[in-house]
């Protein structure tokens, strides 16, 4: 079994837990279990491409079957994968996400 942390394959069995087998990792020292990832690289990737063509994340969910939380995390870990790369950090945009517009009018003082 290989880590999912550093890799390694140098690991341990440590016990099961809902039926299923944990590990231990020898190197790094983490415990994770031996059940493959629940969403595929497409997947994320899919997500992705939908959050860069102005889906919005719940809906992104909805159509991937998974939780609000999730999506934002898949768009966390790439935005941190980018900001580390030095080709990209010289591109940085901002971005507006959300537009208020609000309606401002005078108070007529006469009767």
């Amino acid at each position: 079994m290989k880590c999912r942390h550093c890799k390694s394959k140098n690991t341990r069995k440590n016990g099961k837990t809902n039926g299923k087998q944990r590990y231990q990792c020898k190197e790094c020292g983490r415990t994770f279990a031996g059940n493959p990832p629940k969403f595929s690289g497409k997947t994320k990737q899919k997500a992705m491409m939908m959050y860069l063509n102005n889906v919005g994340i719940r809906k992104i969910a909805l159509f991937l079957e998974c939780s609000p939380a999730t999506v934002l995390y898949w768009i966390r870990q790439r935005h941190s994968k980018l900001k580390a790369c030095p080709e990209t950090a010289e591109s940085e945009d901002i971005i507006e996400l959300d537009e208020i517009y609000t309606y401002c009018a005078k108070k007529n003082k006469e009767c």
